[in-house]
């Protein structure tokens, strides 16, 4: 939704960034997302409900999607989600 709105990409993917784009942090402070601070860590980044910070990524559309690396924690696995 920030992207339609600005009609522009998202250049840096880090959860810290994207997460302050999409809660209002952005020129027009526009909240698009919204999240309980129980789910970030100490350095203000998402968190799955293991624990692990969500990375961001592009598929194969271009669309912008939060990865979990699953119950193992690790990413590039077959539980990531």
């Amino acid at each position: 939704m920030y992207e339609e709105e600005y009609g522009e990409r998202i250049v840096d993917l880090s959860n810290k960034n994207v997460l302050l784009l999409v809660t209002g942090e952005n020129e027009k402070k526009i909240k698009f997302y919204s999240i309980g601070l129980e789910k970030l860590d100490d350095e203000g980044n998402i968190l799955d409900l293991w624990g692990t910070q969500i990375k961001f990524k592009r598929n194969e559309q271009g669309r912008l999607v939060a990865v979990s690396a699953g119950k193992d924690r690790k990413f590039g696995t077959d539980d990531d989600i």
